[in-house]
C-alpha cells in the first residue's frame, strides 16, 4: 500500500505535471526533428547533408558558449529576486544582443576562410550560419526566463513553432525539388525568427535601457564558472529541475527530489539504450542504404551520451542546491583536456569511432567526479 501511494504520489506530483509537459514538447520537438532530418539527408545527398550537419553543428556549439550561462543563471536568480525581476531581464538582454552581435560579425569574418574552417562550404554559408547563431543565442535567453519561472508550456510552444515552421518550409522545397543548403538555413533562420517574436512579445515593455554594474557582477560572479557547462543543462529534465533544486535548502528534500530525477533519466537512458540495438533496421527504414556507414558511429555515440545524461542527476543539485558551478567549472575543464589528449590517441587507430570513445569517456569522468562531490555534500 505505501508503494502504491508513493508510485501516486510520483506520478501525480507537480514535478512529473512538469516534466509531461516539458516531455511531450520535446518530444513533439524530437519527433519534428527526426522528420526534418530525413527530408534533409534524402533531399541533399550524404555530401551535402554532411555539410549542412557540420554547419548547423557550428552554430549548435557556437550558441551554446554565447549564453555565457545566462540562461542558467536566470533559473537560479529569478526565483530569488522577483522584486528585481525587470532590471535583472534588462541587464541580461542587453548583454546577449551584444553577444549576438560579436557572433554573427565574427562567423561572417570567418566566411574568408571557410574552405578552412569546413571544406565545401561558402563565404554566404557562414553569413546565415553567423545570423541564425545570434537568433539561437537570444532564442535560448527567452526560453532561460521560462524555464526559470516554470512557465514549461510556452517554452515548448517556442521550440515547437521553429521545429514545424522549419519543416514546412524544408518539405515544401524537398517536394518542389528546389531543396539545397542555402535555403535549408534559411528556414532554419525564418523559424527562429518567429519563435522569437512570440518568446519577446510579453517582454519588450519589460526591458529598459539600464547597465548597472552592481547587478552585472552578481549575475556573472555566477555564470561565469558556468558558460562551460551550459551543455549539461539543456534537457527536458534539466530544465523542470534547475528552479525546484535552487529553492531546496534541506539535504532531506534534496535527497527525495534526487530519487524522482533518477527514475525518470533512468527511462530515458533505457530508450537510449533501445535505439542502439535498433540501430541497423532504424537507418534502413529512414535514412536508406547510402548511410548504412554511420550505424556503428551513431551507437558509439548514443553510448557516449548516456553518462551525458545521467550527469543531470548530479549537475543540478550540486550548481542549484549546494552553489558549486565553480566545482563543475573545474570537471569541465578535465572534460576538455580528456577529451583532446584521447582524440589525439583514438582518432588515429579508430577514424570516425575515436571521438565518440573519446567523449564517452570523458563523460564517465564527468559523472563519477560529480557523483562523488555530491555524496559528500549529501552526507
Amino acid at each position: 500500500m505505501l508503494v502504491t501511494e508513493k508510485i501516486k504520489s510520483l506520478l501525480f506530483s507537480q514535478t512529473s505535471r512538469d516534466t509531461l509537459v516539458s516531455f511531450t514538447g520535446l518530444g513533439t520537438i524530437a519527433a519534428v526533428g527526426m522528420i526534418f532530418s530525413i527530408i534533409t539527408a534524402r533531399g541533399l545527398g550524404p555530401a551535402a547533408f554532411g555539410l549542412f550537419s557540420a554547419l548547423t553543428a557550428l552554430v549548435t556549439l557556437l550558441s551554446s558558449l554565447g549564453d555565457l550561462g545566462i540562461s542558467s543563471a536566470l533559473v537560479n536568480f529569478l526565483p530569488k529576486v522577483t522584486d528585481r525581476r525587470s532590471v535583472l531581464i534588462s541587464v541580461t538582454f542587453w548583454f546577449q544582443i551584444a553577444v549576438t552581435l560579436v557572433l554573427t560579425l565574427a562567423l561572417m569574418a570567418a566566411g574568408l576562410f571557410h574552405n578552412f574552417i569546413i571544406p565545401g562550404s561558402t563565404p554566404q554559408h557562414f553569413i546565415t550560419i553567423g545570423v541564425l547563431t545570434g537568433l539561437y543565442v537570444l532564442q535560448g535567453f527567452a526560453l532561460g526566463i521560462f524555464n526559470a519561472e516554470k512557465k514549461f508550456l510556452r517554452a515548448s510552444i517556442l521550440q515547437g513553432s521553429d521545429s514545424i515552421i522549419k519543416l514546412i518550409i524544408v518539405a515544401g522545397l524537398f517536394f518542389s525539388r528546389n531543396l539545397n543548403i542555402e535555403l535549408a538555413i534559411l528556414a532554419n533562420v525564418f523559424s527562429t525568427l518567429v519563435s522569437l517574436i512570440y518568446g519577446f512579445w510579453g517582454e519588450f515593455r519589460n526591458i529598459r535601457p539600464i547597465f548597472p554594474r552592481a547587478q552585472l557582477a552578481e549575475i556573472f560572479q555566477f555564470s561565469k564558472w558556468i558558460a562551460l557547462v551550459f551543455a549539461l543543462l539543456v534537457s527536458s529534465i534539466g530544465a523542470v529541475t534547475a528552479p525546484r533544486f535552487s529553492a531546496f535548502i534541506r539535504k532531506e528534500d534534496i535527497r527525495r527530489y534526487l530519487k524522482k530525477v533518477a527514475l525518470m533519466v533512468g527511462g530515458i537512458s533505457l530508450i537510449m539504450l533501445s535505439t542502439v540495438v535498433l540501430a541497423d533496421p532504424l537507418v534502413r527504414l529512414i535514412f536508406g542504404e547510402e548511410y548504412l556507414a554511420a550505424i556503428p558511429v551513431f551507437r558509439a555515440m548514443t553510448l557516449a551520451m548516456i553518462p551525458f545524461l545521467l550527469s543531470v542527476i548530479t549537475s543540478q543539485p550540486l550548481i542549484y542546491s549546494f552553489n558549486q558551478p565553480k566545482f563543475f567549472s573545474r570537471v569541465t575543464i578535465i572534460q576538455v583536456v580528456t577529451i583532446i589528449s584521447l582524440d589525439l590517441i583514438f582518432i588515429p587507430r579508430y577514424q570516425a569511432l575515436g571521438p565518440t570513445i573519446s567523449l564517452g569517456i570523458a563523460n564517465v569522468i564527468v559523472v563519477a567526479l560529480s557523483g562523488w562531490k555530491l555524496y559528500r555534500l549529501l552526507k
